[in-house]
């Protein structure tokens, strides 16, 4: 398949491209849960439904025996062919709905989709049917008790509680479980909740609501730029420097944690 190139600046907003530095800690973060499954998914066929740029795929690849990786946006899809490749690992555009094989994967990854849909039942029914008998989903979403800010893409964040009653509706065991960061990272959202207020003061009557959404998408990203500057200007480099290895993945204070991370089996 021949591969789009991407020109100019591909960031918006609603995939995060590893090439922005000012991003690095958002990377960390999301690439916690890609880290874990990778340890967990030696030689298995693992499908990603929301891959975005590829960088979580390729650590899925690095590992699975095969990895598919699908997205709806197709300059997050063309980004991740031209700089995550792998022999065992494909890219395809798809809609909402997954089109990938159904009943043929031993796992799947799901990982900060599921706060972008209005409707999220179908879309877990068909998460579900890509499992083979003993598959497992991997799933993650933002904690909306301990969220950081304004997500325009976001339509609906959950709570852990919410999450678990949603997912037990459609798989027989659910697991969840929290991603949660250490002290610099708790001091990088302080700063960033700080930001964003100062930012969005400018619109106390809330306006921005009624801007045109392809208008909104342009501010949205300058904002992202903005607040992330506005924040390693206030805090030490030492603060921003945080990794992957600066979270933890376990059961322990679950509505404290940064990130819900789901474990479902059908």
């Amino acid at each position: 398949m021949a591969t789009k190139e991407v020109r100019g600046d591909p960031f918006t907003g609603e995939f995060l491209v590893p090439d922005e530095p000012r991003f690095a800690v958002d990377i960390a973060q999301h690439l916690v849960p890609y880290l874990y499954c990778a340890e967990r998914l030696g030689g298995m066929r693992v499908v990603e439904i929301g891959c975005g740029a590829g960088y979580g795929a390729q650590r899925l690849a690095a590992a699975a025996a095969q990895v598919h990786a699908y997205d709806r946006n197709p300059n997050a899809v063309a980004w991740a062919r031209q700089h995550y490749r792998a022999p065992n690992l494909s890219y395809r555009v798809e809609g909402i709905d997954p089109e990938a094989e159904p009943a043929a994967y031993d796992a799947a990854c799901n990982f900060q989709v599921l706060e972008h849909l209005r409707r999220p039942d179908p879309f877990l029914r068909r998460l579900r049917g890509l499992l083979r008998d003993g598959g497992t989903l991997y799933l993650t979403t933002p904690n909306r008790l301990t969220s950081a800010g304004e997500n325009i893409y976001h339509v609906h964040e959950y709570t852990p509680q919410e999450l678990a009653r949603l997912l037990e509706r459609h798989f027989s065991s659910v697991t969840i479980l929290g991603i949660t960061g250490d002290r610099k990272f708790r001091a990088y959202q302080d700063e960033r909740r700080r930001s964003m207020r100062r930012f969005l003061r400018y619109d106390p009557l809330r306006l921005r609501r009624l801007v045109p959404r392809w208008l909104l998408a342009g501010l949205y990203a300058r904002l992202a730029r903005w607040v992330r500057r506005d924040i390693q200007g206030a805090l030490s480099p030492a603060t921003v420097m945080v990794r992957p290895e600066d979270f933890r993945v376990d059961a322990g204070e679950i509505e404290a944690c940064d990130d819900i991370f789901a474990l479902c089996k059908p």
